[in-house]
């Protein structure tokens, strides 16, 4: 697949590696068709909500679909918001690696939204979630599906390759595996039964650690008047 010369991708100075430069971009323009999962600036143009038979209700009908299955999205990009343990939801925001991955992110974000909402591209990350099962949280406080890729390229999601999530800190470069699914708008629907107006999130499926950051930065303290 043929990246465009606007999806060049923008390294931090840390990550100026030629072996990770090609891993990512790989990983960027990714499609895997017998799977249904794509980057996010891959996903077909014709996804489509999941229907059941003459449009009714089925059980994809809040997931983006492609030929009738699940649409399964990879983000790759850098760690700038973390919140992986919680009894009620995790949470993961990423600044991507490329302009055309944030502006695909937005889109479908506002898009797919009915009405289409205006996405803030002042926006600095985009944010994808999960809510912790209500009936087991008390054994679910932490995010259990995280992996280490930076040592390994995974085949599959191995088992042998899981780490604490606390392993993911602010600046790491990751992949992140994620639904996007809609919900219904309550306060547009007035009462009416089926899908009238609804927003769009991303749900966290998975995590890969593919490049350990250098960690969070602290600021420079106030200037003074002092002479050096």
């Amino acid at each position: 697949m043929m990246v465009p010369p606007s999806s060049l991708l923008i390294f931090p100075t840390t990550f100026r590696i030629a072996s990770y430069r090609a891993r990512l971009r790989k990983l960027c323009a990714f499609s895997e068709l017998q799977m249904n999962r794509y980057s996010i600036r891959c996903i077909p143009s014709d996804a489509r909500w999941g229907t059941g038979k003459n449009g009714r209700t089925s059980q994809y009908d809040k997931f983006l679909c492609y030929d009738g299955k699940p649409l399964v999205v990879w983000m790759v990009g850098i760690v700038k918001y973390v919140h992986l343990t919680d009894n009620e939801r995790f949470s993961i925001g990423l600044g991507f690696l490329s302009e055309v991955d944030a502006d695909a992110a937005q889109r479908n974000l506002g898009g797919r939204c009915v009405p289409p909402q205006q996405t803030d591209d002042g926006d600095s990350f985009t944010f994808i979630g999960k809510w912790v099962n209500s009936a087991n949280r008390e054994n679910e406080s932490t995010f259990d599906q995280v992996y280490n890729a930076v040592d390994r390229e995974l085949q599959g999601w191995n088992a042998s390759a899981k780490i604490h999530a606390s392993q993911i800190q602010l600046s790491d470069v990751v992949v992140v595996e994620c639904y996007i699914k809609r919900f219904k708008n309550k306060n547009l629907n007035n009462g009416f039964r089926g899908w009238h107006a609804w927003g769009v999130q991303y749900e966290l499926l998975r995590i890969a650690q593919l490049c350990v950051g250098p960690g969070f930065v602290d600021e420079l303290p106030p200037d003074s008047n002092a002479t050096i």
